[in-house]
C-alpha cells in the first residue's frame, strides 16, 4: 500500500502524516545510515523526509487542562491529551478532530505530542468514549469517567499548583509584586454554575462568573482578615472541590 502522498498536487503537509501529504512528481528514495528516508519531489524542486511513524494518533493520556491531573472529566471541560501522532511538529490551533461519545469537540490547539480540546457541553453518562482524529486518520478511542463537574483552576505554570493564574481588581496579574486587595479573579474548567471560593479556608463571596471556551472566569471578595502573603485558594462546583495546591498572594 502507499506509505506517503494522498494522491493530489502539489505541496503540503510537511510535518504531518505521510498519507495527508501533497506530493508533486515524487521521484526515488535514498535511505541514509540512521534509517531515514528521503525521496525527490520532482515537481517541487525539493527533497522530502519519511519520518517513520504509524502516522496514526496514540492517546496516552487524557488530563484537566487546569490540573494535569488524569480522572474524571466533565462537560464543557478543557481537556488536554498527551500521546503520539498529535498533530504537526509545530504547534498549530486547529487540525484536529475529537469526538465525545461521537460528539465533536471544540478543537484548540495541537502539537505532535499534545492536544487540547473543549468537551461538549451536553455530554452525560457516566463514561465518556474519546476519539481524536489528525489527518484524517482515527487511533483507537479511549475511555475515561465522567462527572457532572471537575473543578481546576488554572495556574501561572500551567502546572495545576502553585500560583493560581489571577487578576487582582486592577487587571494586574496577582503576584508577590502585585498582590490582590479587595477581589480576585481565578480562570477555572471542569465546572458549573454556581461556584463557591474558599480563600485561606474561609468562604469569599462570588461577586461574578462568565463562562466562555471551556473556561469560567470567577471573581470573588478577599474576606477581611487574610494574609498578607500567599494564601490558599480553592473552588467548589456540583459538590466537587478543586484540588489543593494552589495560592494567591493577598496584600495588607
Amino acid at each position: 500500500g502507499p506509505i506517503a502522498g494522498t494522491g493530489s498536487c502539489c505541496y503540503t503537509g510537511d510535518g504531518g502524516p505521510a498519507l495527508s501529504a501533497a506530493i508533486d512528481k515524487p521521484w526515488g528514495f535514498v535511505v541514509d545510515a540512521s534509517g531515514r528516508i528521503y525521496f525527490k519531489d520532482a515537481g517541487q524542486n525539493a527533497v522530502r523526509e519519511l519520518v517513520a511513524g504509524s502516522g496514526v494518533p496514540t492517546l496516552l493520556g487524557v488530563v484537566n487542562g487546569a490540573t494535569n491531573l488524569s480522572g474524571p472529566i466533565a462537560p464543557g471541560e478543557v481537556v488536554v491529551f498527551y500521546g503520539n501522532g498529535l498533530g504537526p511538529v509545530q504547534t498549530v490551533q486547529s487540525g484536529i478532530q475529537v469526538l465525545f461519545n461521537g460528539s465533536p469537540g471544540t478543537p484548540l490547539y495541537s502539537s505532535e505530542f499534545q492536544a487540547a480540546a473543549v468537551a461538549p457541553g451536553n455530554l452525560s453518562g457516566s463514561n465518556v468514549e474519546i476519539d481524536l482524529s489528525y489527518g484524517g486518520l482515527f487511533g483507537l478511542p479511549v475511555t475515561v469517567p465522567l462527572a457532572s463537574a471537575a473543578p481546576g483552576i488554572f495556574t501561572a505554570d500551567n502546572s495545576g499548583h502553585g500560583q493560581a493564574a489571577a487578576l487582582n481588581a486592577d487587571g494586574s496579574s496577582n503576584s508577590a509584586a502585585h498582590p490582590a486587595t479587595g477581589s480576585i479573579t481565578l480562570f477555572a474548567t471542569g465546572v458549573s454554575s454556581p461556584v463557591q471560593v474558599t480563600i485561606a479556608g474561609v468562604p469569599a463571596p462570588v461577586l461574578s462568573q462568565n463562562q466562555a471556551s471551556g473556561v469560567l472566569q470567577v471573581t470573588a471578595k478577599i474576606p477581611a482578615g487574610i494574609g498578607p502573603g500567599a494564601v490558599p485558594v480553592v473552588m467548589q462546583s456540583g459538590g466537587v472541590l478543586s484540588p489543593t495546591g494552589v495560592s494567591i498572594v493577598v496584600g495588607p
